[in-house]
Parts: structure tokens; C-alpha cells; sequence
């Protein structure tokens, strides 16, 4: 009886433990993480912070050519742009957790709106359209962050206001949001954003 007991109680584990295990390999074919709840919006919290390198590696138009979707190499035909890079930058976001995001940010030169600084009429517009690619590496997610908006020019600052989509993510199935990102006179800069993703089936 005892020997019964003992198989019967090993036999039950197996089949508790290996349900669990065939769910979970489910979920990850899927593309859903195991530990989010499956068909739910999520509110993302984060930031992206570092320094713009000096010398970014641009397109002859002045977009920059690098992101792994390239949607930030673009510039309007006969216009100049210009680049703004950072590869490694730290990303922390709630659900996401913590990683690095490469920045790539093409500023429309040509393409100018808003008026010039009061103290300063003959001063160029102060506002230009950019897109700009971020592309997020986490422990529990790849993302690739495609964003369009406009350049402002502050006293001391610039301020970069603009609206992001998902091209690609492994952890949710979509994912948008808007942030603005503000660059110091020595180029390092900071970019707190909010989002709403979801992970339906």
C-alpha cells in the first residue's frame, strides 16, 4: 500500500509540473511573457538618458545611418539635416525593467516653423520636424521605437516633444507612447516617456 501511495503522489506531480511547463512553452511561442497576464494593457514609465556623440555616423544628406529598422535615415530631397546619436544609452521602464536603448535622432534643418528668439529676430525658426528610432535592449525585451516630432529651441536647452510606436517588440504585441527629451548645452540629455502596451493572444 505505502509503495502505491508513493507512486500515485509522483505521478501527480509529474502531471501538475508538466502542464505548468507546457503552458509556459506555449505562452513563448507566442511572444508573451509567462509572467504578464495575457490579453491586458500595460502603462509603461521610464526614461532614456546619456550623452550625444560628437561625431555621428550620417547619410550625405546628414540623417544618420545607422538603427536597426533605419527609420531615422530619411531627409527630405534638397533638404539638410542633421544627426543626433547615442548607442548605449540607459533605458529603465516599469514591466520592461532595465537595459540599454541606441538613439538616433534626425533633425529637418531645412524644414523650419515657429518664429525666431524675441531677442534675436535675424536668428534662424526656432522649431524643426525630426524622426528618430530608439532601440531598447532588456533583459525580458527587445524593442524597436519609431517616433516623430518637433525640435524646440529653449534658453538653455533643446527640447525634443514627439510620439513613439513599436515596429517590433518580443514582449508585447503592441505598444505606443509620447515622452520629450530635453539636451543640455554639453549634449547629454534625458527623455522621461509614458506608453500603453498590450499582449493580446
Amino acid at each position: 500500500m505505502k509503495t502505491i501511495l508513493v507512486a500515485a503522489i509522483a505521478l501527480l506531480s509529474l502531471t501538475i509540473f508538466g502542464s505548468s511547463g507546457w503552458a509556459q512553452s506555449e505562452d513563448s511561442q507566442q511572444g508573451i511573457a509567462p509572467t504578464l497576464r495575457a490579453n491586458s494593457f500595460f502603462t509603461l514609465v521610464g526614461s532614456i538618458s546619456g550623452t550625444f556623440i560628437a561625431t555621428p555616423t550620417t547619410l550625405p544628406s546628414g540623417a544618420c545611418s545607422g538603427g536597426t529598422a533605419g527609420f531615422a535615415a530619411v531627409c527630405a530631397t534638397g533638404h539638410t539635416c542633421s544627426c543626433l546619436e547615442e548607442e548605449g544609452a540607459k533605458f529603465t521602464s516599469t514591466v520592461i525593467g532595465k537595459g540599454t536603448a541606441n538613439v538616433f535622432i534626425t533633425v529637418d534643418e531645412t524644414a523650419g516653423y515657429g518664429l525666431p528668439v524675441v531677442s534675436n529676430p535675424d536668428h534662424p525658426t526656432v522649431c524643426h520636424p525630426f524622426v528618430a528610432e530608439f532601440d531598447v535592449t532588456t533583459k525580458s525585451d527587445t524593442e524597436e521605437l519609431e517616433a516623430v516630432g518637433g525640435e524646440t529651441l529653449r534658453q538653455t536647452t533643446l527640447q525634443y516633444g514627439g510620439a513613439f510606436g513599436a515596429e517590433a517588440t518580443t514582449l508585447f504585441t503592441d505598444e505606443a507612447g509620447s515622452f520629450i527629451l530635453t539636451q543640455q548645452s554639453d549634449s547629454s540629455f534625458r527623455m522621461p516617456f509614458t506608453a500603453t502596451a498590450a499582449n493580446f493572444e
